[in-house]
């Protein structure tokens, strides 16, 4: 059964999982999630698990760093919600460096709270 696998694996450049997602990505599931505007938790939670899963799959593999999860969530809200999200976290965590990006839990959290 392993043989057969290796040869069928072969045949089907990336299928072994090495390269299932790539950090760009992110930033294009947030480029498209961008140019709609965020109404509901509903999409919230669409935009959420979307994202979460190459997210999670990146970090585990170490293709990507926390930050750039976070800077790339956070740009894939809508520019008016994304604004209001920022000014949220401002408020919320007021002792956070304004350079240092937020995580993805913060920034679903005020999210949540504003939609």
């Amino acid at each position: 059964w392993n043989a057969f696998k290796t040869c069928i694996g072969k045949l089907y450049p990336g299928s072994d999982n090495e390269r299932r997602w790539r950090p760009s990505d992110l930033s294009t599931i947030a480029a498209l999630q961008s140019q709609s505007p965020m109404l509901t938790k509903d999409d919230l939670g669409v935009y959420h698990r979307k994202f979460l899963v190459p997210a999670n799959w990146l970090l585990s593999k170490n293709s990507v760093s926390t930050q750039d999860v976070g800077r790339d969530y956070l740009a894939g809200f809508d520019p008016i919600t994304r604004q209001k999200i920022k000014d949220r976290l401002a408020m919320v965590h007021m002792q956070h460096h304004p350079d240092d990006p937020y995580t993805i839990t913060e920034i679903y959290t005020e999210a949540n709270f504003i939609l």
